[in-house]
């Protein structure tokens, strides 16, 4: 799953406009993938390349946050 390094605030850096098109895209600078192993009620087992297996507060982790 996509998460954020260390489960940061995402930071936008830059971004981009798709050819053809006037859209502007914001790219975020610190976007991380992990692998979800499991879940129990309160937490959740990841694994993570640059930390290996993992857990994090449920809350936390699958916080849903809009740009």
């Amino acid at each position: 799953m996509w998460v954020t390094l260390d489960l940061s605030e995402p930071k936008k850096n830059s971004g981009w406009i798709i050819d053809g098109t006037n859209q502007y895209h914001e790219m975020y600078q610190n976007l991380h993938a992990v692998v979800l192993m499991g879940y129990l009620e309160n937490k959740v087992t990841v694994m993570d390349l640059l930390k290996g297996k993992a857990e994090h507060d449920k809350q936390d982790s699958l916080k849903v946050r809009k740009s």
